[in-house]
């Protein structure tokens, strides 16, 4: 059995982990890392890019974040094939928290909760520690600016959250929440609402007919497969990513920094 010590850095969370993953060690974890600086070691296996992904104890590796711990007790195996590697995953990561609010609201709470003197950590930090990149932290949290009724629909699973971001840039309540019904009424893609929205929300004064001819860009619907895969790669890159016939469409909403974040996870190194 391969049993070492590897610094935090070298590994991430898995490529198989459920969507809207969101890793929340106990305190008392935390709390015992500092102290003693023992744990139970984590599994792991090598991944493409010379780190490792972990595939037991997710909670841990991000305790020892907290814990300013630099190294972890790991046991490497290379013996599992990406399917058992997935069934391992599946059960020590738990159930997929799909709900967009219910993620956003506890990215919220993990700043304060591991923050300082009741001031919350930067978004940067936190993204660090969860193993997600900052930009979708960010979107997750601007999530809670939209109004309550839009938030029940991101709930209840009527509106995604991919749907749901564009609504931020309109002026008032009332221009989101006539859009957001009509997102759910005639089924618009994230395209379509992005076209919704682009003119300042002028789309939305125009006549019910006028306005939907417009709005619905995409003529045919997509299968449930489809949707499933770009909410998968939308997640794996931590940007929105749409799939149109032989297209695929990568919108991020940020600086350089940003854009550098999605190409690195996308396998892209400069100067290689």
């Amino acid at each position: 059995m391969d049993v070492r010590r590897i610094g935090i850095e070298r590994l991430r969370l898995s490529r198989f982990r459920p969507a809207g993953f969101v890793a929340k060690p106990k305190a008392s974890l935390v709390a015992s890392l500092r102290e003693t600086g023992f744990h139970d070691p984590m599994s792991v296996v090598p991944g493409s890019d010379g780190r490792y992904e972990i595939i037991t104890g997710p909670d841990v590796w991000v305790a020892a974040g907290l814990a300013a711990l630099y190294e972890v007790l790991v046991i490497v195996r290379e013996d599992l094939s990406d399917e058992d590697v997935e069934a391992v995953v599946r059960d020590s990561y738990g159930v997929a928290k799909t709900n967009p609010i219910h993620e956003a609201e506890t990215f919220e709470a993990q700043r304060y909760e591991y923050g300082k003197r009741g001031a919350p950590i930067p978004i940067a930090k936190l993204a660090r520690l969860t193993g997600h990149s900052r930009s979708y932290v960010a979107h997750s949290i601007r999530l809670l600016r939209l109004p309550t009724g839009v938030q029940e629909m991101l709930r209840d699973g009527s509106m995604t959250a991919g749907q749901a971001r564009p609504l931020l840039r309109l002026n008032s309540t009332r221009e989101i929440l006539t859009l957001a019904k009509r997102i759910i009424r005639d089924g618009l893609s994230a395209r379509a609402i992005e076209s919704a929205v682009s003119g300042n929300g002028s789309e939305l004064t125009r006549s019910a007919a006028s306005s939907k001819s417009q709005l619905l860009a995409e003529p045919e619907e997509k299968s449930a497969d489809m949707l499933k895969l770009e909410r998968d790669v939308s997640a794996s890159v931590g940007a929105e990513v749409s799939i149109d016939s032989s297209r695929l469409t990568i919108q991020y909403h940020g600086d350089f920094e940003v854009l550098e974040g999605i190409l690195e996870r996308l396998g892209y190194r400069p100067g290689f």
